[in-house]
């Protein structure tokens, strides 16, 4: 029987892979998840995922397959270093079938399962269309279209390059992107280790000034938008595992 395969890497994002795993347990056979020892910046890190998963998941460990990537690139590019770790999901897939449904996203992308199962190429990467939020779980941004699912047998080619591959057939609704969902420090240091490193600088990541920014729904990074965010309602649209447990996640949820 084919299986769904969720595939992402990982940096210090608990509280996003909680409510990953709240969302998919149930729809997900098999997790890969990427942890590098060191960020996309430079710095070094320690490996933290198998034991949190263990402390706090340990109903589904069995399911996770942590990657530990101890071998990244010495290159300074954070982009070449970003790519190494999410190609490296590929080592948890030498078991996968040919039918088995392999979905590539980053932690804050949740794929819709019963959307991508239902609409899945016999012969090609599809991209995923997925409602985009930002700062908050209903602070309506926008649509994305960057992550991808396809049948095992049909990728050709590694993880990264099917992430924003052009011209991938879309499945539309497929999941919900939740972008910055995190308290003003954790985005600090988020900028601190991403791979945008032209936008890691003290107007930016000062916790102060990404707290201002939020309060004025403004974008963090100063760009200009199309159009205003738009705070809508936890409906029937949003994963029932949010909306069942609204009240814990109440400090990200904004009124409409």
């Amino acid at each position: 029987m084919a299986k769904i395969i969720d595939c992402t890497l990982f940096h210090n994002e608990f509280m996003m892979l909680d409510l990953r795993f709240g969302i998919l347990k149930n729809k997900v056979d098999k997790f890969v998840i990427t942890e590098a020892n060191s960020t996309f910046s430079g710095h070094s890190k320690e490996f933290k995922l198998k034991a949190w998963i263990e402390e706090h998941h340990s109903d589904i460990a069995n399911r996770v397959d942590v990657i530990e990537v101890d071998d990244m690139p010495s290159n300074p590019n954070p982009w070449i270093k970003e790519a190494y770790q999410r190609n490296a999901v590929s080592r948890g897939l030498d078991q996968s079938h040919e039918s088995d449904i392999v979905m590539f996203l980053d932690i804050d992308e949740i794929p819709n399962v019963d959307r991508i199962e239902e609409g899945v190429s016999n012969d090609d990467i599809n991209a995923l269309d997925q409602s985009f939020y930002y700062y908050y779980f209903n602070l309506y941004k926008g649509r994305w279209t960057k992550p991808s699912a396809c049948l095992f047998r049909n990728l050709p080619v590694s993880p990264q390059m099917a992430r924003g591959m052009p011209l991938r057939p879309i499945i539309k609704e497929a999941g919900w992107h939740f972008s910055y969902v995190m308290p003003p420090e954790a985005i600090s240091e988020k900028i601190s280790a991403f791979s945008h490193q032209e936008l890691n600088k003290s107007n930016f990541n000062d916790p102060k000034k990404i707290s201002a920014r939020i309060q004025r729904r403004a974008d963090l990074f100063d760009r200009k938008q199309q159009g205003d965010l738009k705070a809508v309602p936890l409906d029937a649209s949003f994963p029932r595992f949010i909306r069942e447990n609204s009240d814990a996640y109440a400090d990200f949820l904004v009124t409409p």
